[in-house]
């Protein structure tokens, strides 16, 4: 088995293999191909093109990994630029570490041409352990995902929008400027607002009465930050709310009260390159899942 593996590091070059893309992500996932997705992060991308590497045999794609351009901020305005892993798939009859070891290892070279300090990545359970063992990527934060049901509160939400979340001084995270919330609710529609004047929210939907936090930061003094998001849940006609595990825990959601979504865990991972990564904020937005 020869595979031949191809690099395109332009967005237009890219653009003429999704259709293969597509087919490979058909056969891997078993569900439809996500183009709007797609478009997002790898065409409408802000902070630069992807760069992906396909690896085909003969004249199939067998297996394909890609890097995506990103930037974190913090207070006072710094900035420092990373990469994002995703879309890592290999073909079922291709399935060997030496055929994932190769796109992996061939996208590291070329971050660290670009002076790319490090690699942020959300694994799936599966893709989790070769990225450990094989490339030393580490555990930042991971917290099982999880629905809740709001009961009925009665106290009308009080919402503020507000252009981004509360930051600590050390903490690094997604921007906040318009260009970031331009590019990130283009298609899944985010927004952030501030509830009751004791929590602040980055959430979409509702779709099919769900209602999905992405980021939620609290006032750590307050004990009415669960019912301010039950309100704010009913004001929008949403009758679940999906959040992590960590994020109800931040709005005083008891555990006996949150369900398992699917045996999902949310996983951020880091990969250094040249230099440690600083403290990172654990939230949904960094991820391409969602």
């Amino acid at each position: 088995m020869s595979i031949e593996y191809r690099v395109f590091d332009k967005s237009e070059d890219y653009r003429g293999a999704l259709s293969e893309v597509a087919g490979l992500f058909a056969a891997v996932f078993r569900r439809p191909f996500p183009y709007h997705g797609w478009e997002q992060w790898y065409f409408r991308n802000p902070y630069g093109p992807p760069v992906a590497i396909l690896g085909y045999d003969g004249g199939q794609l067998v297996a394909h990994h890609a890097l995506i351009p990103q930037v974190l901020a913090r207070k006072g305005g710094e900035r420092c630029p990373y990469m994002l892993a995703i879309s890592t798939m290999v073909d079922d009859r291709y399935r060997d570490l030496k055929i994932f070891g190769h796109v992996v290892d061939a996208l590291h070279k070329v971050a660290l041409a670009r002076g790319i300090p490090f690699v942020l990545g959300f694994p799936n359970a599966k893709s989790l352990v070769p990225f450990k063992l094989m490339f030393h990527y580490r555990m930042v934060a991971q917290s099982p995902l999880c629905t809740w049901i709001p009961e009925a509160d009665g106290a009308p939400a009080q919402v503020q929008p507000i252009p981004g979340l509360s930051q600590a001084d050390s903490e690094w995270s997604y921007p906040t400027d318009g260009t970031y919330w331009a590019w990130r609710g283009h298609s899944t529609g985010v927004r952030c607002v501030s509830v009751n004047g004791i929590m602040e929210l980055a959430y979409k939907g509702p779709a099919a009465g769900v209602l999905t936090v992405m980021d939620l930061e609290a006032d750590s003094t307050a004990s009415t930050a669960r019912g301010a998001l039950a309100s704010f849940a009913q004001s929008t006609g949403s009758t679940a709310v999906r959040l992590t595990q960590y994020h109800a825990g931040l709005a005083g959601i008891p555990l006996n009260e949150l369900a398992s979504h699917e045996n999902y865990t949310v996983r951020m991972t880091c990969r250094e390159l040249t230099r440690p990564a600083p403290r990172i904020r654990f939230s949904l937005l960094l991820s391409d899942v969602f």
